[in-house]
């Protein structure tokens, strides 16, 4: 899911400046449930727009979230959180959130 979500955030390469782009895909059980990109500067963030798409289907949900300039956060709930960058090759570290 974290390649479709550096997709998603390649559609706002002309649109969101100055703004990062970023991508969102909402997942449950390998299942799609949302998903969005930062479509341009002022409008609403891709979680916004992956979590009102998959509406009350979030609740327990994986978020992969994608800033494709500089990392990639992947988000179990709201515990454990992956960090590592597109363009290094090494393993990431996990963090986990109060």
């Amino acid at each position: 899911m974290m390649r479709r979500a550096l997709d998603l955030a390649a559609r706002g390469l002309y649109t969101a400046t100055p703004n990062p782009r970023v991508g969102c895909v909402v997942t449950a059980k390998e299942e799609i449930l949302g998903e969005g990109w930062h479509e341009q500067a002022g409008g609403p963030h891709a979680e916004v727009v992956a979590l009102e798409k998959a509406g009350s289907r979030a609740a327990g949900a994986t978020l992969a979230n994608v800033n494709d300039s500089v990392a990639i956060l992947q988000k179990n709930g709201a515990r454990d959180v992956l960090l590592m960058h597109p363009d290094i090759d090494k393993k990431p570290s996990k963090r986990e959130r109060p």
